[in-house]
């Protein structure tokens, strides 16, 4: 082989494959299959289900805790102070996002729109779930954008890996009148 034609190859695809190449959509089945897995997760949220809440989440989020125990620890506590004072009354829940490499995972968000009471006060909650699985899996884990509000670095502290050109989803919260 000529050797100027196999630098140009290298030069145009080891890159791509260093880099983890494009972000990659989704098969109408695993589309549907994560839609379905990700209103499973919200329900736990909804209804107070701290264990489906806990075996949900994906293991990213021990890079803030002392250890699993901790976490699980945390995460029930905070659900049990929850309970009564949010009420979902509505999400709606759009396509999810390409699928991006990050390490060993692959990482996507799914958009949901929320309306929410706390209290006498309702919200119009516009969010994703993040969405992450290992290579060559179909078992998802997810997070909550909400932390992302405040602190956008902490989606690279979760993913240092993941491109930082990847787009998120709109994150807002806007109280109703």
């Amino acid at each position: 082989m000529n050797p100027h034609v196999l630098a140009l190859i290298l030069a145009v695809a080891l890159p791509t494959a260093l880099c983890g190449g494009e972000p990659v959509q989704l098969s109408e089945s695993d589309r549907t299959a994560l839609l379905e897995k990700s209103k499973a997760t919200q329900h736990a949220f909804d209804t107070g289900d701290a264990d489906a809440i806990i075996q949900s989440t994906h293991p990213a989020i021990l890079k803030f805790f002392a250890s699993r125990e901790q976490f699980e620890a945390t995460t029930r506590k905070a659900v049990e102070s929850l309970k009564g004072q949010v009420v979902v009354e509505k999400s709606d829940w759009g396509d999810p996002t390409p699928v991006y490499e990050s390490g060993n995972d692959e990482v996507c968000f799914v958009p949901k729109t929320s309306i929410m009471r706390v209290g006498p006060t309702r919200a119009r909650a516009e969010g994703f779930l993040i969405a992450a699985r290992e290579k060559g899996t179909n078992e998802w884990f997810f997070l909550d954008c909400d932390g992302l509000r405040k602190d956008s670095s902490l989606l690279r502290k979760l993913f240092p890996d993941l491109p930082t050109e990847v787009p998120l989803p709109p994150n807002t919260i806007e109280v109703l009148k």
